[in-house]
């Protein structure tokens, strides 16, 4: 269950929509359904519906169902990365909340199927694919046959993902990666 202080922080919400312009499966998608303020909004409506004689008078249960289904939808897609917690003016434990959603969608069984196919998984192999121990890292194998880098594509570019990788090698690529983005982000500038 939220806490009280994590609605308390849902109610201070402006809905400014900072949080959207940063929010990745939002950017990439422009369903406002993903959009954190969509979330919060949702979370919002749903108190209101647990008060027994507003709720009562003025919200119907497949609403409730339908409220839930974005829930679902929305929580189980953002990626947790924070942007949004960063970007908030008021300054509200977003992630905090997005996690505790998490948590309270799951218990009420507003969750993706696939979580209980994951965790079959991690139960008998101890992996979140499935696969047999043996075999789980010989993907780093292939490592040696990827050529890294990076492509520059205009000064619109706001964010630089970096995916974490396994050995000391691969961390000495990806720093590279990251020098040459930078040089080459310098060289656009002058």
């Amino acid at each position: 269950m939220l806490s009280l202080w994590q609605l308390l922080q849902i109610h201070a919400c402006t809905k400014c929509g900072m949080c959207e312009e940063i929010c990745p499966p939002f950017f990439v998608t422009k369903e406002k359904v993903l959009s954190g303020l969509n979330r919060i909004e949702t979370i919002k409506e749903i108190v209101r519906r647990a008060i027994p004689l507003i709720g009562r008078l003025f919200f119907k249960e497949k609403d409730r169902e339908r409220a839930l289904k974005d829930l679902e939808f929305s929580t189980f897609r953002c990626t947790l990365c924070g942007a949004c917690e960063m970007r908030c003016p008021v300054g509200l434990s977003l992630k905090d909340i997005w996690i505790a959603l998490r948590h309270e969608l799951y218990k009420e069984g507003y969750y993706p199927k696939k979580i209980d196919m994951i965790k079959e998984n991690i139960e008998e192999e101890h992996n979140v694919f499935g696969e047999e121990n043996e075999e789980r890292a010989e993907w780093i194998e292939d490592l040696e046959k990827i050529e890294f880098g990076i492509q520059i594509i205009g000064m619109e570019l706001h964010n630089l993902y970096v995916f974490s990788m396994i050995g000391q090698d691969a961390k000495e690529k990806a720093v590279d990666i990251i020098r040459e983005w930078i040089e080459a982000v310098a060289g656009e500038k002058k």
